[in-house]
């Protein structure tokens, strides 16, 4: 499809940008200031933004073209794939985005689980290949473990943060996960109407919410945040469905497109706790783009599966 194929393009030009702003020394950092930075904003030291300006939404705009690398590469496409995948995750890692990881690692772990449960053995074999890839990644790790932790500080610190059982669920505490957690009860308290409808945009500036959950209950309510995560759920249920009928069809390339979407969208309400993103102007057009190629029922991918998937009984659809 061309929105998927537009998307991969944009993905790989902006995770060799970024990895390039970080590590190509002063000629990187002229580019970056040269094409988004502002002579009077530093460049943050080894973490990476690039053409958005906010670590978490160079995270989230590489989280589909991520998926659907790595499920070409299961469904079998070849190594070019998890070069894709690799090339995107790392651009996404060195942003350092805490959430944008625990996101990345979610997906990684529901692409190999529905790639295997479709694919068959297809999927095994493919995923027991990248197991030395895997195990020569963790080796190196284990051997410069120092010297990468020093590399991604912030990183390490975020997720030692967590993990050291520094969350205060009582909406107090410091950190960038207690300030979410405490916009979430701030926004709890403030709503109107018993909770159902929010309290308004709040778009003076006086309240800043940053986390999906806290803003869509603030202005929104129960029921805003609802209906969002129920289309999140339709598409989750729609890219199911296609990605069973292309894979019986033995259309590999839409087949590993759906799956992506249906990870990707499995993995949105883990993304979206740090902030709003997919509303921002840099990302609507592909955060909307991705439900509109996963609910589209018009055009001719979706008459197709429509009209076959009547035809096919639920056993043909696991064949191999």
């Amino acid at each position: 499809m061309l929105f998927s194929k537009m998307y991969l393009f944009f993905s790989v030009v902006v995770a060799g940008y970024c990895i390039f702003e970080v590590y190509g020394g002063d000629l990187g950092k002229w580019i970056a200031y040269f094409l988004y930075k502002r002579d009077y904003k530093e460049i943050i030291s080894n973490k990476s933004t690039g053409p958005f300006g906010i670590t978490y939404y160079l995270s989230f705009f590489l989280l589909l073209p991520f998926c659907i690398f790595f499920c070409r590469f299961l469904s079998g496409a070849g190594l070019a794939s998890l070069f894709g995948a690799a090339l995107v995750f790392f651009a996404a890692l060195i942003s350092q985005s805490r959430t944008g990881l625990f996101s990345y690692l979610f997906a990684m772990l529901v692409s190999v689980v529905l790639v295997g449960v479709l694919n068959g053995r297809r999927g095994v074999v493919m995923f027991v290949i990248s197991l030395p890839i895997v195990t020569i990644m963790g080796s190196y790790f284990y051997m410069n473990y120092q010297e990468i932790l020093s590399d991604f500080s912030y990183l390490n610190a975020g997720i030692s943060f967590v993990f050291e059982g520094n969350v205060d669920f009582s909406g107090g505490g410091e950190g960038s996960a207690n300030v979410r957690l405490h916009q979430i009860y701030f926004a709890i308290k403030n709503m109107h109407f018993g909770g159902v409808f929010g309290s308004g945009l709040a778009k003076d500036g006086s309240i800043l919410l940053e986390s999906l959950y806290a803003l869509y209950l603030y202005r929104y309510g129960f029921l805003g945040l609802f209906l969002f995560f129920f289309v999140i759920f339709m598409c989750i249920k729609s890219s199911w469905g296609k990605s069973r009928f292309f894979r019986v069809t033995s259309d590999h390339s839409r087949f590993s497109l759906y799956v992506a979407l249906s990870a990707f969208f499995m993995s949105v309400p883990l993304a979206l706790f740090s902030s709003a993103m997919q509303d921002g102007p840099k990302l609507s057009f592909f955060f909307y783009g991705a439900i509109a190629c996963a609910l589209c029922t018009s055009n001719k991918v979706g008459q197709e599966t429509g009209a076959q998937m009547k035809n096919l009984n639920g056993s043909d659809l696991w064949r191999n």
